[in-house]
């Protein structure tokens, strides 16, 4: 009976990631999707993505909500970018393993992602770069984004006139130590702020598999 019920557990697992998939294909830029589950302030809920890209076999997508709030790097160093910096392996341990099942892992694409001034890195997981932000959401108005409930617990910033909330890019700034930006009104900030800042917030970013 036991092993019943694991298989058919196992079946609607795969059945629900195979829909998603599905509906990725379906779908177009700009659409809203669901793919994995995080905290989110009431528990584990879907998490909600924005089709930012198309291609024949494949998708890119970006977490319409800041989904944590962490440091680009835990510690002041102006020798790190992008590839040596604590968020990236966060992202692509710790978040990954927690927000996706073993067959949505399995449809996420490690690409090879350049970033200015910062060696090219090999990621399943990463934040969008100046350029990308520039590229796919190149109006203020669509950057602007509000931080889950479990975000804002966690110390993420806020606006205190709007709600919508400060989300880091993975490209550094003007300052050594400092990592560009969007700030609560859609702005790529041009001086970034410092990347030890513990109450910026993250929208991830990830390629999924949709042949």
């Amino acid at each position: 009976m036991k092993k019943s019920i694991l298989l058919i557990l196992v079946v609607l697992l795969m059945s629900v990631s195979f829909v998603q998939a599905e509906a990725m294909e379906n779908t177009d830029v700009g659409s809203i999707v669901t793919f994995g589950s995080y905290e989110q302030g009431n528990g584990e809920a879907p998490i909600e993505w924005i089709v930012l890209d198309k291609q024949e076999d494949r998708v890119l997508i970006l977490s319409r909500y800041a989904l944590d709030c962490k440091p680009f790097h835990e510690t002041e160093d102006w020798n790190v970018t992008w590839a040596e910096c604590s968020l990236r392996s966060w992202l692509n341990e710790d978040f990954i393993d927690s927000a996706f099942s073993e067959e949505e892992r399995a449809r996420i694409i490690s690409v090879t992602n350049t970033t200015a001034d910062a060696p090219d890195t090999q990621d399943s997981v990463f934040l969008l770069s100046l350029d990308e932000l520039n590229a796919y959401l190149p109006n203020e108005e669509s950057r602007i984004t509000e931080a889950t409930e479990y975000t804002v617990e966690q110390g993420g910033r806020v606006s205190r006139t709007t709600g919508k909330t400060y989300w880091w890019l993975r490209t550094k700034a003007m300052s050594d130590d400092c990592v560009h930006m969007v700030k609560y009104d859609g702005t790529a900030d041009e001086f970034g702020d410092s990347m030890e800042a513990a109450f910026y917030t993250v929208r991830p970013a990830v390629w999924v598999d949709i042949a």
